[in-house]
Order: C-alpha cells, then sequence, then structure tokens
C-alpha cells in the first residue's frame, strides 16, 4: 500500500535542535525526558502561573531555570531541518499529503513563520485543540479523522509518521500507521523512499 499522507513532527524534525544543545540542556540539568514531560504539561491546557510553578517544583525545577532553558537553549539553538524540508516539498508536489503533528501548541504560527515552513502542511493537528497529546491514541485517532476530511479514503496504513520519539512512533504504529523514529542526518534516505515506493 503506498504512502499518501506524512504526519511530520515539528520541534526535533523539521525544526532540529542542534546537538550542542543537548550538551546545554544537561549542563543546567535538564535531560530531554524532563523537558519533554514539563512541554507535554504546559501544552494540553492552559495552566494557571500557580500551577505551572508548582509542575515545575515537582520536577526540581524553579521557574527562573526552566525560563533560562527555554530562551538560552530550546530556542536559540533551534534551525529548520532544510534536508527534512526539500523532501517534504518533493512528497507535496508528488501529491502526498504534508501534515503538520505538535505537541507545541505555544506560538506554533509565530514558529511556522521563524522558521519558513508555513508553506508546507495541508494540515495541522496541535494537541492544544484536541485535548490530548502524543503519544496517546486518541491523538493519533483525531488526527486520522481530520486527514479523512481530505483524503476520503485512506487508511492508517497509508499514513507515514515522521518524529523523533520512539513512544510516539510505537503509538502510531500500534493505531495501524507506518512510522520512522528520525534522526536528522540518518533518517532522510529512508523518508524519501517511504513515499516514492
Amino acid at each position: 500500500m503506498s504512502i499518501k499522507a506524512l504526519f511530520v513532527d515539528i520541534g526535533g524534525v523539521l525544526v532540529a535542535v542542534s546537538p550542542k544543545a543537548r550538551e546545554k540542556y544537561e549542563a543546567l540539568g535538564i535531560t530531554k525526558e524532563v523537558s519533554s514531560k514539563i512541554f507535554k504539561y504546559l501544552q494540553t491546557t492552559d495552566r494557571t502561573e500557580t500551577e505551572i510553578n508548582g509542575y515545575l517544583e515537582e520536577n526540581g525545577l524553579t521557574r527562573e531555570l526552566w525560563e533560562k532553558f527555554v530562551q538560552e537553549v530550546f530556542y536559540s539553538s533551534e534551525k529548520r531541518n532544510d534536508d527534512l524540508y526539500d523532501i517534504l516539498k518533493k512528497a507535496k508536489n508528488s501529491e502526498k499529503l504534508i501534515v503538520y503533528t505538535t505537541n507545541n501548541s505555544s506560538a506554533l504560527e509565530a514558529l511556522m513563520e521563524k522558521y519558513q515552513i508555513a508553506d508546507l502542511p495541508d494540515l495541522v493537528i496541535n494537541s492544544s485543540e484536541i485535548g490530548v497529546t502524543k503519544p496517546d491514541d486518541l491523538y493519533w485517532q483525531s488526527a486520522i479523522k481530520e486527514t479523512k476530511k481530505i483524503i476520503p479514503g485512506i487508511v492508517p496504513e497509508e499514513i507515514l509518521v515522521i518524529d523523533d520519539s520512539d513512544l510516539n512512533c510505537y503509538s502510531a504504529i500500534k493505531n495501524g500507521m507506518k512510522a520512522i523514529v528520525y534522526q536528522t542526518g540518518v533518517s532522510d534516505g529512508e523518508v524519501e523512499k517511504s513515499f516514492k515506493g
């Protein structure tokens, strides 16, 4: 069965964080797992300042350290993954549907403009709009349902998920889709081959 739609994660995939940034995470005492957990918490619904501060404290962080991490490490070390961007443009030109799947609900439009990736997606599935985040099954079911509004006959086997999270990819596969655990500079050939085959 050929691929008709590509579900592409933005953070860590289409907008890549440099390897040096990961070293800075560790220097601040913030692992990728902890930052992912906190971003997930922040992005599923609106939170009060008290709730945010309490959650950060539960995870061993102060608000000041988190803000420093976000500004100095996370946002300053991102760049568009031009190789993957070019592959996705080819896919779109060969009539593949491009769907951004993101848990990064905060300032999504600004992020897409900043990294000049707003021209690619036919659809954006944003966790804040559906109330659940990846890897929740409901997230993928909602994404498939929205995609069917554009390609009515599409089945999960015709969707390829490109994400840098093992957990998200395993969840996508469990929901009937194909998936590539994306690594910048390593997985591009596999992605390109998947929609050409």
